[in-house]
């Protein structure tokens, strides 16, 4: 199993704490364009007049299901019979990259626009132990995992407002329309990752990477409007 300390060592991979101001916050201007790059975090929904700014590990499976049933033609009816592996899938959404910069702005002029935030070490923790201790996920572990244990563990041994989520997704469902024609799937999970979590898994983190990580993020807390963390040593 990968340690939580080991990871925070370097600049986390899997986080994309930028995705929203490369997609939603950053605009054209006179001097340039977007790049496909920068919108490929932005689904599109024709029919309905939908942008999603998707954030990974902030419910955004569940909103590629459910906007899959959107754009499906029929094909689907029912989000959580959607493998999650297939919401990810290229191609099953479009997204904003594809159009032409006319329509582009057309549609940033004219569709509504979402996006969900979560609270940023919440996030980060939920990412961690999604990809790093469940057993499912063993390509994650191959793939970044081993390598992370190279490089900062030379003595390795084996280790063991998507607050408001529901009610959130109700009005964003109401908004666009589609409140009769699909609902935001609710879990009976407990596994959430809480921010009591949180605070034990940053517990063991020395105060000079909790004060980098949370540069890092600080933006995210500012602009989300999140309070700081009071189990961070950043004295």
């Amino acid at each position: 199993m990968i340690s939580w300390s080991s990871l925070l060592c370097r600049r986390p991979f899997w986080a994309a704490e930028s995705s929203w101001r490369r997609s939603a916050a950053r605009t054209p201007t006179r001097g340039g364009v977007l790049t496909p790059e920068d919108l490929r975090h932005l689904v599109v929904d024709d029919e309905h007049g939908l942008l999603y700014c998707y954030v990974p590990k902030v419910a955004c499976t569940n909103w590629k299901r459910v906007l899959m049933v959107l754009t499906g033609k029929g094909r689907y009816h029912e989000p959580l019979a959607i493998p999650a592996n297939e919401a990810h899938v290229p191609g099953n959404l479009r997204t904003l990259s594809e159009y032409s910069a006319a329509e582009i702005n057309r549609r940033l002029r004219s569709y509504l626009k979402f996006i969900f935030v979560r609270e940023p070490f919440e996030r980060l923790v939920s990412a961690y132990r999604n990809k790093f201790t469940r057993s499912y996920n063993t390509a994650f572990h191959k793939r970044y995992g081993t390598k992370i244990i190279r490089r900062h563990r030379p003595n390795r041994s084996p280790v063991g407002k998507y607050e408001t989520l529901a009610q959130d997704s109700r009005y964003v469902l109401k908004l666009a329309g589609v409140d009769s024609e699909v609902r935001f799937p609710t879990s009976g999970k407990t596994t959430r990752t809480t921010g009591d979590m949180a605070a034990q898994f940053f517990r063991n983190i020395s105060p000079f990477y909790q004060k980098k990580l949370f540069n890092l993020y600080r933006m995210d807390f500012l602009l989300f409007n999140y309070t700081t963390p009071t189990y961070l040593k950043l004295r």
